[in-house]
């Protein structure tokens, strides 16, 4: 029988500890799994009523981070009407959200997941979930669609908030507020909502908070709903009681000096030259020919240069018939490009050596074209002289919200840069150059 001394357990057990250790460093066997988890269930269930909730719980295929981008998991989850940030609890598998103040009895609601929650491994979901019930006997028929944009940008407003307030008739004070946000079109939906008048405030969300601040982009209407569901544009823009003032003025070409606003102009207003006063340093008044918006003229411009059809003869390249009896090698293929198939979406033409894939759609525009803060504006040949300060006046153009005040600047034309010296020392071309040794 072999004796098992002190020293020889504390070998094994520190051999035990430096294998576990090993094992430890080792990674995990096979690929790495990046599929983003998904929401499997939902309760309540969407279109359900007489619903009684404590709370609306989503059930997850993976663990949830509970540690996210934003900060907070209440930042992920929108519910309309709304009072306030909601409560989230987090339990792995699960998350359960309620109002601030608990559910109302004979209402209804819709509860939004938004994208981004993540798994343990960082997997982040790309897509949302949502589900929409009552507390009362019947969901109401209607709501609010449509689009917002980012009106000066001309683009949609990517995850703009989008309130309606509902109005009771005969009472001033603000009331329920239903709340939904806009996609990645700036398509969004507010909703059910039951008939009436109702307040459509949209906003882009700079900060995060839900809430309209100084400075940001916004747009209102009033809404009535009667028998349909109403689909609004809205157009988000700055809109403050400061009126435009001129930022910088600068020469275009000869002929053309650009002015530009720290604001957009109202576009319902015309802008004419009685809208512009250009003068000389000693008060001297020069006619302005033409004045129009600079988005207007290049949009012009794209136009002028679009490339035309060819109408001009062309050669006759077809192969002629060869006389001399050599026999005939077979010719290349013509490149055929194959016509769309009805039904079925434009692909783009793959790099080398990868699958085609669609072509991703023009993002939608808005119904009106952006308010202009740059304006050309057009003289007669000669009246700008290089070297002279001019002073250009804007008077009477209203902001978006029909605020107005004169405002001047200066331009300094620009000399044209002296002519390179050239060499005019005279060369005796009679004598022969030395030959090399």
């Amino acid at each position: 029988m072999r004796r098992v001394t002190r020293a020889s357990v504390v070998a094994l057990a520190a051999a035990a500890v430096v294998g576990c250790a090993n094992r430890g460093l080792q990674p995990p066997g096979g690929p790495v799994d990046k599929t983003p988890p998904r929401v499997e269930k939902v309760t309540p269930e969407s279109g359900s009523v007489s619903q009684r909730p404590g709370s609306v719980e989503f059930v997850f295929s993976r663990v949830i981070n509970d540690q996210t981008a934003r900060g907070d998991l209440s930042q992920y989850f929108l519910i309309s009407p709304m009072d306030g940030d909601p409560h989230v609890n987090w339990h792995r598998y699960y998350i359960d959200v309620r109002p601030r103040h608990g559910f109302k009895p004979n209402t209804a609601y819709s509860i939004t997941l938004l994208p981004g929650l993540s798994d343990v491994r960082g997997n982040a979901m790309t897509e949302g979930a949502s589900t929409v019930f009552t507390t009362g006997t019947a969901l109401p028929r209607f709501g609010i669609l449509g689009s917002i944009f980012d009106w000066a940008a001309e683009r949609p407003a990517t995850g703009a908030i989008v309130k309606a307030i509902y109005r009771p008739e005969g009472s001033r004070r603000d009331s329920t507020v239903f709340v939904g946000i806009a996609d990645s079109l700036g398509q969004y939906s507010v909703g059910p909502l039951d008939a009436g008048r109702y307040t459509l405030l949209g906003f882009i969300d700079r900060n995060n908070n839900r809430a309209l601040d100084s400075g940001e982009q916004w747009d209102s209407t009033t809404v009535l709903i009667t028998t349909t569901r109403p689909v609004i544009a809205l157009l988000a823009i700055a809109r403050d009681t400061f009126p435009p003032h001129i930022t910088g003025v600068s020469r275009e070409d000869s002929l053309t000096l650009r002015v530009s606003f720290d604001r957009g102009i109202d576009p319902a207003q015309p802008i004419t030259t009685g809208g512009f006063r250009l003068q000389r340093s000693d008060s001297t008044e020069i006619p302005i020919a033409s004045v129009i918006g600079a988005k207007a003229a290049a949009d012009s411009a794209r136009r002028d240069t679009t490339t035309r059809r060819d109408t001009t003869t062309r050669r006759d390249t077809t192969t002629r018939r060869d006389t001399t009896g050599a026999p005939q090698r077979p010719g290349a293929p013509r490149s055929v490009v194959p016509l769309p198939i009805p039904g079925q979406r434009p692909t783009a033409p793959p790099p080398s050596g990868r699958a085609a894939s669609p072509i991703a759609p023009p993002l939608p525009r808005p119904p009106r074209p952006a308010p202009e803060s740059n304006f050309l504006l057009k003289v007669a040949p000669g009246s700008l002289e290089p070297g002279a300060t001019y002073r250009v006046t804007a008077r009477g153009l209203r902001s978006i919200v029909g605020h107005s005040a004169p405002s001047t600047r200066t331009v300094t034309i620009p000399k044209p840069p002296p002519p390179t010296a050239r060499d005019t020392t005279k060369r005796d071309t009679t004598k022969t150059p030395p030959k090399k040794p």
